[in-house]
């Protein structure tokens, strides 16, 4: 029996993962092309388990603290990913060094639930120098500045 590699390349198994999004990556905003190939599960989903959201200025950062008295349940969007795109998003991210990442559930507004890869920051004591987003959504930037917008008068 001869070795087909073409073949054995179609029948390995397609790589999927469900991949849980909060911020510059959500619909609408900057990094959202990145997953534009992506699979849509849900674009109003929740996290099970409670995060503390920082606002890092352009975009935002979880710690993954789920006793922390600011922490909340983090309102997001669920893609299903393919591994070129799940390794996009690792580069993006500065995984594992800026952000590590781990799965949990997620449940989304039509009440199914899904497990889902999610970004968090990495250990740093820095962290606790940025201001908290207690609400858990990232609707926009907050204390953000754009140089763009800065006048000299």
């Amino acid at each position: 029996m001869t070795y087909n590699s073409d073949r054995a390349l179609s029948e390995e198994p397609i790589f999927k993962r469900n991949v849980f999004v909060y911020g510059s990556l959500k619909k609408g905003f900057g990094n959202s092309h990145i997953l534009s190939d992506s699979k849509v599960i849900s674009l109003s989903a929740q996290t099970i388990q409670k995060f503390v959201m920082l606002s890092l200025s352009a975009y935002p950062g979880l710690l993954d603290k789920p006793s922390h008295k600011d922490s909340s349940l983090i309102s997001g969007e669920i893609y299903e990913v393919s591994l070129s795109t799940l390794k996009s998003l690792d580069m993006l991210e500065g995984y594992p060094s800026f952000y590590n990442r781990k799965s949990t559930s997620c449940t989304c507004k039509d009440g199914s639930t899904h497990k889902a890869l999610i970004y968090f920051l990495s250990n740093n004591p820095q962290y606790v120098n940025y201001p908290t987003v207690p609400s858990g959504s990232w609707d926009k930037p907050i204390n953000y500045y754009h140089p763009d917008s800065f006048r000299y008068d």
